[in-house]
Protein backbone atom coordinates (compact mmCIF):
# COMPACT_ATOMS: atom_id res chain seq x y z
CA UNK A 1 0.00 0.00 0.00
CA UNK A 2 1.14 3.57 -0.66
CA UNK A 3 1.96 6.04 2.12
CA UNK A 4 -0.27 9.06 1.53
CA UNK A 5 0.54 12.63 2.44
CA UNK A 6 -1.65 14.25 5.08
CA UNK A 7 -3.39 16.38 2.47
CA UNK A 8 -4.80 13.21 0.89
CA UNK A 9 -6.21 11.67 4.05
CA UNK A 10 -9.71 11.23 2.56
CA UNK A 11 -8.19 8.79 0.04
CA UNK A 12 -6.85 6.63 2.85
CA UNK A 13 -10.17 6.57 4.66
CA UNK A 14 -12.18 5.63 1.60
CA UNK A 15 -9.77 2.87 0.51
CA UNK A 16 -9.75 1.39 4.01
CA UNK A 17 -13.53 1.48 4.01
CA UNK A 18 -13.58 -0.59 0.83
CA UNK A 19 -11.19 -3.12 2.40
CA UNK A 20 -13.24 -3.41 5.59
CA UNK A 21 -16.47 -3.86 3.63
CA UNK A 22 -14.94 -6.66 1.59
CA UNK A 23 -13.14 -8.45 4.43
CA UNK A 24 -16.43 -9.47 6.04
CA UNK A 25 -17.34 -11.26 2.80
CA UNK A 26 -13.95 -13.02 2.83
CA UNK A 27 -14.37 -14.24 6.39
CA UNK A 28 -17.85 -15.58 5.68
CA UNK A 29 -16.55 -17.26 2.52
CA UNK A 30 -13.66 -18.83 4.44
CA UNK A 31 -15.95 -20.37 7.01
CA UNK A 32 -18.07 -21.98 4.29
CA UNK A 33 -15.42 -22.98 1.79
CA UNK A 34 -12.18 -23.37 3.75
CA UNK A 35 -10.40 -26.67 4.45
CA UNK A 36 -11.40 -28.46 7.61
CA UNK A 37 -8.29 -30.63 7.91
CA UNK A 38 -9.78 -33.77 6.44
CA UNK A 39 -8.01 -34.93 3.33
CA UNK A 40 -5.33 -33.40 1.15
CA UNK A 41 -5.73 -29.74 0.11
CA UNK A 42 -4.75 -30.73 -3.41
CA UNK A 43 -4.64 -28.54 -6.46
CA UNK A 44 -7.75 -28.55 -8.57
CA UNK A 45 -10.06 -29.93 -5.87
CA UNK A 46 -13.70 -28.82 -6.02
CA UNK A 47 -13.30 -27.14 -2.62
CA UNK A 48 -10.27 -25.18 -3.72
CA UNK A 49 -11.95 -24.19 -6.96
CA UNK A 50 -14.97 -22.83 -5.09
CA UNK A 51 -12.71 -20.86 -2.76
CA UNK A 52 -10.77 -19.41 -5.69
CA UNK A 53 -13.98 -18.44 -7.48
CA UNK A 54 -15.34 -16.72 -4.37
CA UNK A 55 -12.08 -14.84 -3.89
CA UNK A 56 -12.03 -13.79 -7.55
CA UNK A 57 -15.54 -12.37 -7.23
CA UNK A 58 -14.50 -10.37 -4.17
CA UNK A 59 -11.40 -9.10 -5.97
CA UNK A 60 -13.50 -8.00 -8.92
CA UNK A 61 -15.77 -6.01 -6.59
CA UNK A 62 -12.75 -4.47 -4.86
CA UNK A 63 -10.99 -3.38 -8.06
CA UNK A 64 -14.24 -2.12 -9.56
CA UNK A 65 -14.85 0.02 -6.47
CA UNK A 66 -11.31 1.40 -6.66
CA UNK A 67 -11.86 2.35 -10.30
CA UNK A 68 -15.20 3.96 -9.47
CA UNK A 69 -13.64 5.95 -6.64
CA UNK A 70 -10.81 7.09 -8.91
CA UNK A 71 -13.33 8.38 -11.44
CA UNK A 72 -15.28 10.19 -8.72
CA UNK A 73 -12.13 11.92 -7.49
CA UNK A 74 -11.28 13.05 -10.99
CA UNK A 75 -14.77 14.50 -11.39
CA UNK A 76 -14.30 16.45 -8.16
CA UNK A 77 -10.97 17.77 -9.40
CA UNK A 78 -8.90 15.79 -6.87
CA UNK A 79 -6.36 14.83 -9.53
CA UNK A 80 -3.38 14.10 -7.28
CA UNK A 81 -5.39 11.72 -5.14
CA UNK A 82 -6.97 10.12 -8.20
CA UNK A 83 -3.54 9.50 -9.74
CA UNK A 84 -2.25 7.92 -6.56
CA UNK A 85 -5.31 5.69 -6.29
CA UNK A 86 -5.00 4.68 -9.94
CA UNK A 87 -1.34 3.73 -9.45
CA UNK A 88 -2.32 1.73 -6.38
CA UNK A 89 -4.96 -0.14 -8.36
CA UNK A 90 -2.51 -0.92 -11.16
CA UNK A 91 0.12 -2.19 -8.70
CA UNK A 92 -2.41 -4.33 -6.84
CA UNK A 93 -3.81 -5.78 -10.06
CA UNK A 94 -0.30 -6.78 -11.19
CA UNK A 95 0.24 -8.37 -7.77
CA UNK A 96 -3.08 -10.18 -8.13
CA UNK A 97 -1.97 -11.63 -11.45
CA UNK A 98 1.25 -12.85 -9.80
CA UNK A 99 -0.82 -14.48 -7.05
CA UNK A 100 -2.89 -16.39 -9.59
CA UNK A 101 0.32 -17.70 -11.21
CA UNK A 102 1.75 -18.56 -7.79
CA UNK A 103 -1.31 -20.63 -6.92
CA UNK A 104 -0.55 -22.95 -9.82
CA UNK A 105 3.09 -23.42 -8.80
CA UNK A 106 3.06 -23.42 -4.99
CA UNK A 107 3.28 -26.82 -3.24
CA UNK A 108 0.12 -28.17 -1.62
CA UNK A 109 1.89 -30.03 1.19
CA UNK A 110 5.14 -29.58 3.09
CA UNK A 111 7.53 -32.28 4.27
CA UNK A 112 6.51 -34.82 1.64
CA UNK A 113 9.32 -36.48 -0.30
CA UNK A 114 7.55 -36.19 -3.63
CA UNK A 115 7.13 -32.41 -3.25
CA UNK A 116 10.66 -31.60 -4.42
CA UNK A 117 11.25 -28.47 -6.47
CA UNK A 118 13.71 -27.76 -9.25
CA UNK A 119 15.97 -24.70 -9.01
CA UNK A 120 14.08 -23.12 -11.89
CA UNK A 121 10.76 -23.57 -10.07
CA UNK A 122 12.22 -22.08 -6.88
CA UNK A 123 13.40 -19.07 -8.90
CA UNK A 124 9.92 -18.67 -10.40
CA UNK A 125 8.35 -18.80 -6.95
CA UNK A 126 10.78 -16.18 -5.65
CA UNK A 127 9.96 -13.84 -8.54
CA UNK A 128 6.22 -14.30 -8.06
CA UNK A 129 6.46 -13.72 -4.31
CA UNK A 130 8.36 -10.50 -4.91
CA UNK A 131 5.61 -9.35 -7.25
CA UNK A 132 2.87 -10.11 -4.68
CA UNK A 133 4.22 -7.53 -2.22
CA UNK A 134 1.50 -5.04 -3.25
CA UNK A 135 -1.42 -7.43 -2.80
CA UNK A 136 -4.60 -6.01 -1.22
CA UNK A 137 -4.26 -8.45 1.68
CA UNK A 138 -7.57 -7.49 3.28
CA UNK A 139 -9.49 -9.28 0.51
CA UNK A 140 -7.47 -12.52 0.42
CA UNK A 141 -9.09 -15.80 1.41
CA UNK A 142 -7.57 -18.28 3.86
CA UNK A 143 -6.69 -20.48 0.87
CA UNK A 144 -4.48 -17.77 -0.61
CA UNK A 145 -2.68 -17.24 2.68
CA UNK A 146 -2.19 -21.01 2.88
CA UNK A 147 -0.55 -21.19 -0.55
CA UNK A 148 1.52 -18.06 0.12
CA UNK A 149 2.80 -19.79 3.27
CA UNK A 150 3.67 -22.91 1.30
CA UNK A 151 5.44 -20.84 -1.35
CA UNK A 152 7.50 -18.89 1.20
CA UNK A 153 8.44 -22.18 2.87
CA UNK A 154 9.48 -23.69 -0.46
CA UNK A 155 11.92 -20.83 -1.12
CA UNK A 156 13.33 -21.00 2.44
CA UNK A 157 11.67 -17.87 3.87
CA UNK A 158 10.33 -19.65 6.91
CA UNK A 159 9.54 -16.56 9.01
CA UNK A 160 7.31 -15.22 6.25
CA UNK A 161 5.74 -18.65 5.85
CA UNK A 162 4.80 -18.62 9.55
CA UNK A 163 3.22 -15.16 9.10
CA UNK A 164 1.08 -16.32 6.16
CA UNK A 165 -0.07 -19.51 7.89
CA UNK A 166 -0.95 -17.41 10.96
CA UNK A 167 -3.12 -15.17 8.78
CA UNK A 168 -4.74 -18.30 7.36
CA UNK A 169 -5.68 -19.74 10.77
CA UNK A 170 -6.96 -16.36 11.97
CA UNK A 171 -9.51 -16.56 9.15
CA UNK A 172 -10.04 -20.30 9.44
CA UNK A 173 -9.30 -21.59 12.93
CA UNK A 174 -10.13 -25.21 12.05
CA UNK A 175 -7.69 -25.53 9.15
CA UNK A 176 -5.61 -28.50 10.29
CA UNK A 177 -3.38 -28.30 7.22
CA UNK A 178 -2.41 -24.71 7.99
CA UNK A 179 -1.45 -25.63 11.57
CA UNK A 180 0.51 -28.61 10.27
CA UNK A 181 2.41 -26.54 7.73
CA UNK A 182 3.05 -23.68 10.16
CA UNK A 183 4.46 -26.30 12.49
CA UNK A 184 6.77 -27.50 9.73
CA UNK A 185 7.97 -23.91 9.15
CA UNK A 186 8.58 -23.54 12.91
CA UNK A 187 10.52 -26.81 12.75
CA UNK A 188 12.64 -25.47 9.88
CA UNK A 189 13.46 -22.42 12.05
CA UNK A 190 14.57 -24.66 14.92
CA UNK A 191 11.51 -23.58 16.96
CA UNK A 192 10.70 -27.10 18.04
CA UNK A 193 8.28 -26.43 20.90
CA UNK A 194 6.18 -24.11 18.71
CA UNK A 195 6.27 -26.81 16.04
CA UNK A 196 4.99 -29.47 18.44
CA UNK A 197 2.24 -27.08 19.57
CA UNK A 198 1.06 -26.64 15.99
CA UNK A 199 1.21 -30.37 15.23
CA UNK A 200 -0.78 -31.03 18.41
CA UNK A 201 -3.46 -28.61 17.23
CA UNK A 202 -3.54 -30.15 13.75
CA UNK A 203 -4.03 -33.60 15.33
CA UNK A 204 -6.70 -32.25 17.69
CA UNK A 205 -8.60 -30.95 14.67
CA UNK A 206 -8.13 -34.18 12.72
CA UNK A 207 -7.31 -37.34 14.67
CA UNK A 208 -6.53 -39.22 11.46
CA UNK A 209 -3.99 -36.71 10.15
CA UNK A 210 -1.09 -39.03 9.32
CA UNK A 211 1.20 -36.27 8.03
CA UNK A 212 0.87 -34.28 11.27
CA UNK A 213 1.76 -37.37 13.32
CA UNK A 214 4.80 -37.86 11.10
CA UNK A 215 5.89 -34.22 11.44
CA UNK A 216 5.53 -34.36 15.21
CA UNK A 217 7.59 -37.57 15.14
CA UNK A 218 10.30 -35.82 13.13
CA UNK A 219 10.42 -33.09 15.78
CA UNK A 220 10.65 -35.67 18.57
CA UNK A 221 13.51 -37.35 16.67
CA UNK A 222 15.36 -34.04 16.42
CA UNK A 223 14.91 -33.57 20.18
CA UNK A 224 16.20 -37.14 20.77
CA UNK A 225 12.79 -38.26 22.05
CA UNK A 226 13.13 -41.51 20.13
CA UNK A 227 10.35 -43.50 21.79
CA UNK A 228 7.85 -40.67 21.27
CA UNK A 229 8.96 -40.46 17.64
CA UNK A 230 8.40 -44.19 17.15
CA UNK A 231 4.91 -43.98 18.70
CA UNK A 232 3.88 -41.14 16.38
CA UNK A 233 5.35 -42.86 13.33
CA UNK A 234 3.48 -46.07 14.14
CA UNK A 235 0.22 -44.09 14.40
CA UNK A 236 0.89 -42.44 11.06
CA UNK A 237 1.66 -45.80 9.43
CA UNK A 238 -1.56 -47.30 10.80
CA UNK A 239 -3.48 -44.44 9.18
CA UNK A 240 -1.63 -44.50 5.85
CA UNK A 241 0.58 -47.50 5.14
CA UNK A 242 1.66 -46.00 1.80
CA UNK A 243 3.19 -42.83 3.31
CA UNK A 244 7.00 -43.31 3.20
CA UNK A 245 8.04 -40.55 5.61
CA UNK A 246 7.02 -42.25 8.88
CA UNK A 247 8.98 -45.39 8.00
CA UNK A 248 12.08 -43.24 7.45
CA UNK A 249 11.77 -41.37 10.75
CA UNK A 250 10.96 -44.57 12.65
CA UNK A 251 13.98 -46.24 11.06
CA UNK A 252 16.25 -43.39 12.14
CA UNK A 253 14.81 -43.60 15.66
CA UNK A 254 15.37 -47.35 15.81
CA UNK A 255 19.03 -46.87 14.79
CA UNK A 256 19.52 -44.32 17.58
CA UNK A 257 18.07 -46.84 20.03
CA UNK A 258 20.34 -49.60 18.69
CA UNK A 259 17.46 -51.53 17.10
CA UNK A 260 19.10 -51.81 13.71
CA UNK A 261 17.23 -54.86 12.42
CA UNK A 262 13.91 -53.09 12.98
CA UNK A 263 15.35 -50.04 11.21
CA UNK A 264 16.33 -52.17 8.21
CA UNK A 265 12.79 -53.56 7.99
CA UNK A 266 11.42 -50.02 7.85
CA UNK A 267 13.96 -48.97 5.21
CA UNK A 268 13.03 -52.06 3.16
CA UNK A 269 9.43 -50.85 3.17
CA UNK A 270 10.47 -47.37 2.05
CA UNK A 271 12.44 -48.86 -0.84
CA UNK A 272 9.33 -50.77 -1.97
CA UNK A 273 7.31 -47.53 -1.91
CA UNK A 274 10.06 -45.25 -3.29
CA UNK A 275 12.73 -47.36 -5.01
CA UNK A 276 14.47 -44.30 -6.40
CA UNK A 277 15.04 -42.46 -3.10
CA UNK A 278 18.82 -42.49 -2.55
CA UNK A 279 18.74 -41.40 1.10
CA UNK A 280 17.02 -44.62 2.14
CA UNK A 281 19.84 -46.78 0.78
CA UNK A 282 22.34 -44.58 2.63
CA UNK A 283 20.34 -44.92 5.87
CA UNK A 284 20.01 -48.68 5.47
CA UNK A 285 23.76 -48.86 4.88
CA UNK A 286 24.37 -47.17 8.24
CA UNK A 287 22.20 -49.76 10.00
CA UNK A 288 24.10 -52.53 8.19
CA UNK A 289 27.42 -51.10 9.45
CA UNK A 290 26.13 -51.14 13.02
CA UNK A 291 25.45 -54.85 12.52
CA UNK A 292 28.97 -55.24 11.05
CA UNK A 293 27.45 -56.31 7.74
CA UNK A 294 29.95 -54.24 5.78
CA UNK A 295 29.50 -55.86 2.39
CA UNK A 296 25.75 -55.24 2.51
CA UNK A 297 26.43 -51.68 3.59
CA UNK A 298 28.77 -51.13 0.64
CA UNK A 299 26.07 -52.40 -1.72
CA UNK A 300 23.57 -49.96 -0.22
CA UNK A 301 25.95 -47.00 -0.43
CA UNK A 302 26.76 -47.92 -4.02
CA UNK A 303 23.07 -47.95 -4.91
CA UNK A 304 22.64 -44.54 -3.25
CA UNK A 305 25.53 -43.19 -5.35
CA UNK A 306 24.09 -44.73 -8.50
CA UNK A 307 20.82 -42.90 -7.84
CA UNK A 308 22.57 -39.66 -6.84
CA UNK A 309 26.16 -39.39 -8.15
CA UNK A 310 26.75 -36.26 -6.02
CA UNK A 311 25.62 -37.82 -2.74
CA UNK A 312 28.55 -36.74 -0.57
CA UNK A 313 27.58 -38.66 2.57
CA UNK A 314 27.19 -41.90 0.64
CA UNK A 315 30.78 -41.67 -0.64
CA UNK A 316 32.10 -40.92 2.84
CA UNK A 317 30.04 -43.71 4.42
CA UNK A 318 31.14 -46.20 1.77
CA UNK A 319 34.71 -45.18 2.51
CA UNK A 320 34.18 -46.00 6.18
CA UNK A 321 32.74 -49.42 5.32
CA UNK A 322 35.65 -50.11 2.97
CA UNK A 323 38.10 -49.07 5.71
CA UNK A 324 36.44 -51.52 8.09
CA UNK A 325 37.13 -54.25 5.51
CA UNK A 326 40.77 -53.05 5.18
CA UNK A 327 40.19 -51.98 1.57
CA UNK A 328 42.07 -48.77 2.30
CA UNK A 329 43.01 -47.67 -1.21
CA UNK A 330 39.39 -47.92 -2.33
CA UNK A 331 38.34 -46.06 0.81
CA UNK A 332 40.75 -43.22 0.01
CA UNK A 333 39.15 -42.90 -3.43
CA UNK A 334 35.72 -42.48 -1.85
CA UNK A 335 36.93 -39.95 0.73
CA UNK A 336 38.63 -38.03 -2.07
CA UNK A 337 35.42 -37.92 -4.08
CA UNK A 338 33.57 -36.69 -0.99
CA UNK A 339 35.97 -33.80 -0.33
CA UNK A 340 36.05 -32.89 -4.01
CA UNK A 341 32.26 -32.59 -3.95
CA UNK A 342 32.31 -30.75 -0.60
CA UNK A 343 35.65 -29.12 0.27
CA UNK A 344 34.24 -28.12 3.69
CA UNK A 345 33.54 -31.72 4.75
CA UNK A 346 35.89 -32.04 7.72
CA UNK A 347 34.90 -35.58 8.65
CA UNK A 348 35.88 -36.92 5.22
CA UNK A 349 39.32 -35.26 5.49
CA UNK A 350 39.76 -36.80 8.93
CA UNK A 351 38.70 -40.25 7.73
CA UNK A 352 41.04 -40.03 4.75
CA UNK A 353 43.87 -39.03 7.10
CA UNK A 354 43.33 -42.21 9.12
CA UNK A 355 43.32 -44.29 5.92
CA UNK A 356 46.53 -42.61 4.71
CA UNK A 357 48.15 -43.29 8.09
CA UNK A 358 47.23 -46.96 7.90
CA UNK A 359 48.70 -47.07 4.40
CA UNK A 360 51.94 -45.57 5.74
CA UNK A 361 51.47 -42.33 3.75
CA UNK A 362 52.27 -40.05 6.68
CA UNK A 363 52.69 -36.73 4.87
CA UNK A 364 49.30 -37.02 3.19
CA UNK A 365 47.84 -38.00 6.57
CA UNK A 366 49.35 -34.93 8.28
CA UNK A 367 47.96 -32.63 5.61
CA UNK A 368 44.44 -34.09 5.97
CA UNK A 369 44.56 -34.02 9.78
CA UNK A 370 45.48 -30.33 9.64
CA UNK A 371 42.74 -29.55 7.11
CA UNK A 372 40.10 -31.34 9.20
CA UNK A 373 41.18 -29.41 12.31
CA UNK A 374 40.95 -26.08 10.48
CA UNK A 375 37.48 -26.88 9.16
CA UNK A 376 36.07 -28.23 12.43
CA UNK A 377 37.53 -27.54 15.92
CA UNK A 378 36.36 -30.94 17.19
CA UNK A 379 39.25 -32.49 15.25
CA UNK A 380 41.86 -30.16 16.78
CA UNK A 381 42.83 -31.81 20.08
CA UNK A 382 43.06 -35.37 18.78
CA UNK A 383 43.69 -34.49 15.16
CA UNK A 384 46.95 -36.42 14.85
CA UNK A 385 48.15 -39.52 16.75
CA UNK A 386 51.23 -38.89 18.93
CA UNK A 387 53.44 -40.75 16.46
CA UNK A 388 52.78 -38.12 13.77
CA UNK A 389 53.93 -34.53 13.94
CA UNK A 390 53.83 -31.70 11.45
CA UNK A 391 57.11 -30.83 9.72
Amino acid sequence: MFEFQSGLAPVVISVVAIAIAVVSIVMASASRLGRNGSGNPGAGSALEQKSNNAEAEIAEIYFRQLMKQTSSMKERGELDGANILQLQREDEMRAWGALESLKRLAPRELGVISEGFLDQEIEQLEQLLERTSNLPFAILSSGSYYLLGNAYHAVGEFHKAVEEFSRCVRLESKNAWAFNNRGFSHYSLGQYQQAIGDFNEAIRLNRKFAQAYHNRALTHLTLSNYKAAIRDCSRAINMNVGLPNPYIVRGLSYVDLGKNRKAIRDYNTVIKILPGYAETYNNRGIAQVHLKQYQKAILDYSEAIKLDPEFVLAYSNRGLALSSMRQLEEAVKDYSTAVNLDPQFAEAFHSRAIAYLQLGQNQQAIKDYDTAAKLDPQYTDAAKPPAISSP
